[in-house]
């Protein structure tokens, strides 16, 4: 059948080739393949007397794939789930992180920080964020808390511009001008002389 034709071909090309060097035995390989396909189909074929007979225990054994056929599909829903519940985030647990990082000094206005950071001359990081978004909670709670991130921050301003609705302003603005597409979205901004416009991004 098609499924043993590549190796009958590859058996025939290397009998082949070997018989083309002067090996003479090589033509056996061919037979000997056969016989070596052949050869199991005899015992198999006496093992089925000690197969069970059919009876009443393959209802049971219908049963028993049943029930683990069942078992799967519910494994694998609450998986899904998991995946789905995973998606959502408690708005209350962002809003609450984000007002750790102001309570420690972030600013929450896109034009006081600009303001802060042309009177200490410093560079400003803009963190948009929303209370829908799981990453923005994820990036608060890990990667902003660490030792490290915290160290090389403290020269900059650090702003928290929330944005709710992607698609309202101030926030389409200033996702447009940092050049985001999602939240959460981060940029290093230099504050302008001019901020008077800063919470429209200009």
């Amino acid at each position: 059948g098609a499924c043993v034709a590549p190796v009958v071909i590859q058996v025939i090309v290397f009998s082949s080739n070997l018989y083309g060097t002067g090996t003479t035995i090589a033509l056996a390989l061919p037979f000997f393949l056969g016989l070596g396909m052949a050869l199991p189909w005899p015992i198999a074929g006496a093992g089925l007397s000690l197969m069970p007979k059919p009876g009443p225990w393959m209802v049971h054994v219908k049963h028993a794939f049943g029930v683990f056929i069942l078992g799967t599909a519910v494994y694998y829903g609450y998986l899904g789930y998991g995946l789905i519940a995973q998606r959502f985030v408690d708005p209350t647990e962002v809003a609450d992180s984000v007002q750790e990082l102001l309570d420690e000094g972030w600013y929450a206005s896109l034009g006081q920080g600009l303001e802060a950071a042309q009177t200490e001359d410093k560079l400003v990081l803009v963190d948009m964020w929303a209370t829908w978004c799981k990453n923005c909670l994820t990036m608060d709670r890990t990667t902003l808390k660490a030792p490290m991130v915290e160290a090389g921050l403290e020269d900059y301003v650090k702003v928290k511009f929330q944005a709710e609705d992607l698609n309202a302003s101030p926030a389409k603005e200033v996702l447009k001008y940092l050049g985001g597409i999602g939240l959460p979205n981060y940029a290093i901004l230099r504050p302008r002389s001019d901020t008077r416009s800063a919470d429209a991004g200009l």
